[in-house]
């Protein structure tokens, strides 16, 4: 499977072309589930490879004392052992993963949803203007889109620009 498809292009609806979109959206719903499968296994073996890892080092370490020394000792000793941060770390970027995949095809039930409602609309005759032409949505829609990228970046802008103010503060 091509894991470098960007699901949020694929989130995009063409109003224009509904029938299309219809017909990608089994599609493209099954593709993220795959994909969301594949995650969750991965987050399974990730974690069984730190149960290994954690055990692993806990018999090494129970054989190096010389005093056994309080449980808490060992599981604290246990948890600093390189190869158990590295394969903890590890399960976290796949559970990560999971969760991002989790996120899309969630986004993909909403996708859906929003298919079934333009339909509703279009049915209804929404998008006839008055004069009995049609409104082009699509240009509305990359219109509204283009003003919220700007406003996302403007407000990150200035909030960039109000950290850097407060740590040229002098501590009291």
């Amino acid at each position: 499977m091509d894991r470098e498809r960007n699901y949020r292009e694929d989130l995009k609806i063409d109003p224009d072309a509904l029938d299309v979109e219809w017909v990608r959206q089994p599609e493209l719903y099954l593709y993220y589930s795959e994909l969301l499968a594949q995650a969750k296994h991965e987050v399974d073996k990730k974690k069984e490879e730190l149960d290994i890892e954690k055990a692993e080092a806990d018999s090494r370490l129970r054989n190096s004392y010389e005093k056994k020394p309080p449980e808490g000792q060992i599981a604290n000793d246990v948890l600093q052992e390189e190869k158990v941060r590295e394969a903890y770390k590890e399960y976290c970027d796949a559970k990560l993963n999971m969760d991002l995949m989790f996120a899309a095809v969630n986004a993909f039930n909403q996708r859906k949803e929003a298919l079934e409602n333009l339909v509703r609309l279009a049915n209804a005759g929404y998008f006839a203007s008055p004069s009995g032409g049609s409104r082009d949505l699509a240009e509305q829609i990359r219109k509204r889109s283009q003003q919220s990228v700007e406003s996302v970046a403007e407000k990150r802008k200035s909030s960039t620009g109000s950290k850097r103010r407060t740590r040229r503060r002098a501590p009291k």
